[in-house]
């Protein structure tokens, strides 16, 4: 999903803006806390981002 993909560019740039942003959007969206949270740490998540 792109927008996950955009919640990690804004993280990497700092923009706090655009995370909030992004986080409102992956929620409304229906994607779980769970998720979300872990694209921080996207590489050790127990679970596909495809």
């Amino acid at each position: 999903m792109a927008e996950l993909a955009g919640l990690r560019a804004s993280q990497i740039d700092g923009c706090g803006a655009r995370v909030h942003g992004h986080t409102v959007d992956l929620r409304a969206a229906g994607v779980s806390e769970e998720r979300v949270a872990a694209v921080a740490a996207w590489r050790h998540a127990p679970f596909s981002w495809g």
